[in-house]
């Protein structure tokens, strides 16, 4: 099935606006030697919204690359970062990773994130009063590695940590 010529302009739109945002960094070395991916860093901005944090602006990034000697086939590995600040004085680094080794015989994926969270605090339950309300903050690290090796097609197994620290609770 064929995609109509809207769908073909919508998907060139959304294609040149990401291009916008996208730079190589190996672009030179990628050109000369074929067994080289050229590697890419994606960047946009970031605004959410949501009644605990209220507004929120920062950056979103996104390394894509395959690791050194890997094959034509693996896929492409990523580390996303984002940095967020909201009005509310909270501070948000997040960032996952995805690493596709030669031929995906191994895989690892992991987080690692930041948190100073200043909130509000109401109770339990969505009919709490104003009243109720209680300020709380706290500061939050997470370490989370996982290496997975590939058994069949698309099954991995492995194992991993977590890692969760939370303190300057107030």
């Amino acid at each position: 099935m064929s995609a109509s010529p809207t769908e073909l302009v919508a998907q060139e739109f959304v294609e040149k606006i990401t291009k916008a945002f996208e730079f190589s960094i190996n672009k030179k070395a990628a050109e000369k030697d074929s067994t080289i991916f050229e590697n890419k860093v994606v960047l946009a901005p970031v605004a959410v919204y949501e009644p605990a944090i209220t507004l929120g602006m920062g950056i979103g990034a996104k390394f894509l690359f395959k690791p050194k000697g890997t094959s034509p086939e693996t896929r492409t590995s990523n580390l996303p970062l984002s940095v967020l600040y909201t009005l509310r004085n909270q501070f948000i680094f997040e960032s996952g990773h995805t690493v596709f080794f030669n031929e995906e015989k191994y895989l690892l994926k992991g987080s690692l994130d930041f948190s100073k969270f200043p909130l509000s605090y109401y109770g339990v339950g969505s009919l709490q009063a104003d009243e109720n309300k209680t300020e709380i903050a706290f500061n939050n690290i997470l370490v989370e590695p996982l290496l997975l090796k590939r058994v069949f097609k698309d099954v991995f197994v492995g194992g991993g940590i977590r890692y969760n620290y939370i303190y300057n609770t107030r």
